[in-house]
């Protein structure tokens, strides 16, 4: 489909669907290593590519020959590569992000678990701190070894914020990282860095632009779009009326980092005004009411030869806001088939991707409304909450039905080794929580986590367990008050 049919940014600021908005000025612009083009160069390099029933036959039979082999980040990426989980802070390379430094620093200890014989996490030095190191040994943890682990400087601390952090990150890949061997997550756009990356940076950061996936995802997947703004001032300052619920987006940011659901005239007034100083652009959609929350993770094979995979598919949990919180995981239900959209998605819509170039890990949120249609909202072309999780269970090192979340918990090493140690450890009879990340500051833990449950136990009653000895999570805390089933997963 192309762009002109979806509309443009316009001289208001903004633009419709249909494009028929009085003064249309042309496609966006997009800094391509350091120049201006028109985003229709990327637009028209990607195309839908329909598979053979060939080719997907040969997926299906990879599929089946690997569901319970080792699966991991070296599955999709070249020997040797250096995976930084991470993103910019604040809205530097186009990308908002208002997460804390703390959280960050957790974020990316994610790949220690999922990394592979073959890829070289970057971390953060509080993700390898010895008393950390001792935990994940005393509780059976299988991590990338400590000599294929990069860690960046001690002074970049969860104390430093906004730009000097970014600084500070920037000048340690410099230093720590091989040229050409780079991924990150959400990366540096800086022309001074673009010889680390793998993959040209402006790629990664075009694909996992909410405004660009009606370039190469079909128009019969999406949510309908109200509007695009240029920027937060556009969109405040904007006097035209959208159908109320509407969803508002920045454009470039993730895990509900951007969002806001507006169910009444005030509560898009107080977006205009939060969002009034957002330097990138800014998305009105129709917003879906939806019956059930998916994650689809994919991966996309550096091996050309090599087929593009389903990973997995979690049940998300999400605030009210929209925030993701958590995830479900049925190790029974691993290929569930929405709707076809992982047809849609290995036949056209990630086709097209690699074609550009891209591979790696990397999802979409799909969301279902009550009359069973589906509707992929949000592109992540990059590792996800969930992958190590997802991972973790096509290798057969989970074989429990799961609910992941990220938690706190408060107090001394005795406390933690008291309270949570004995229900953290791997292989225990006792074992209802697996924990993959931890960070840990003046008595405050960090985590990111599973809790494992089946019929001997619940997940409610297990919930509550967690929430009692100290564990503070959004996730568990609506779990423990919510009775929920086993999920339903679509057949698979």
């Amino acid at each position: 489909m192309e762009p002109a049919a979806l509309g443009t940014v316009s001289e208001q600021g903004y633009s419709t669907k249909n494009g028929r908005e009085k003064g249309i000025a042309g496609t966006k612009p997009l800094i391509i290593g350091g120049t201006t083009t028109q985003a229709s160069a990327l637009h028209h390099s990607i195309r839908p590519a329909a598979l053979s029933q060939t080719f997907v036959r040969a997926w299906e039979g990879e599929r089946k020959k690997r569901k319970d082999s080792e699966i991991s980040l070296s599955t999709f990426f070249p020997k040797g590569t250096e995976y930084f989980y991470s993103y910019p802070v604040g809205e530097n390379s186009g990308h908002f992000n208002s997460g804390h430094p703390a959280i960050e620093e957790m974020i990316a200890t994610r790949a220690l678990v999922c990394a592979g014989a073959d890829v070289k996490p970057i971390v953060f030095s509080s993700a390898i701190e010895p008393p950390i190191r001792q935990i994940f040994n005393e509780l059976g943890l299988e991590l990338t070894q400590e000599e294929n682990i990069i860690a960046l400087p001690e002074n970049i601390t969860f104390e430093i914020c906004g730009e000097e952090r970014n600084q500070l990150v920037k000048a340690a890949l410099r230093k720590a990282a091989t040229p050409g061997r780079v991924i990150m997550a959400q990366p540096f756009l800086d022309p001074e860095l673009r010889n680390l990356y793998q993959i040209p940076p402006e790629l990664g950061a075009w694909l996992n632009d909410k405004e660009n996936m009606p370039v190469y995802i079909p128009h019969n997947f999406l949510s309908e779009r109200y509007a695009c703004f240029s920027n937060g001032q556009k969109f405040a300052s904007c006097k035209a009326t959208f159908p109320i619920p509407c969803v508002v987006k920045v454009t470039s940011s993730c895990s509900g980092d951007g969002v806001r659901i507006c169910k009444t005239m005030a509560d898009l007034e107080q977006a205009k005004t939060e969002y009034a100083k957002i330097l990138g652009a800014i998305l009105v959609e129709e917003f879906i009411d939806a019956d059930r929350n998916f994650g689809i993770q994919f991966g996309i094979p550096s091996d050309a030869s090599q087929p593009i995979e389903i990973i997995g598919v979690s049940e998300q949990l999400t605030t009210a806001e929209g925030e993701f919180i958590g995830g479900i995981i049925d190790p029974a239900h691993m290929f569930a088939e929405i709707d076809g959209v992982n047809k849609a998605l290995l036949e056209e819509i990630l086709p097209a991707v690699r074609e550009k170039g891209w591979y790696g890990v990397g999802g979409f949120d799909v969301l279902i409304d009550r009359k069973g249609k589906f509707y992929i909202e949000d592109p992540n072309f990059r590792m996800t909450a969930m992958t190590p999780f997802l991972c973790e269970v096509r290798s057969g090192k989970i074989k429990r039905s799961l609910v992941s979340f990220s938690a706190i918990f408060k107090g001394t090493p005795l406390d933690f080794s008291r309270k949570v140690m004995p229900i953290a450890q791997e292989g225990d009879p006792r074992q209802v929580i697996h924990i993959i990340a931890l960070t840990e500051h003046s008595g405050v833990y960090r985590m990111n986590a599973a809790m494992l449950y089946d019929k001997e136990n619940p997940l409610q009653e297990t919930a509550m367990k967690l929430v009692e000895v100290g564990i503070e999570s959004q996730a568990l805390k609506l779990l423990s008050s919510h009775e929920k089933k086993f999920p339903q997963f679509p057949s698979a």
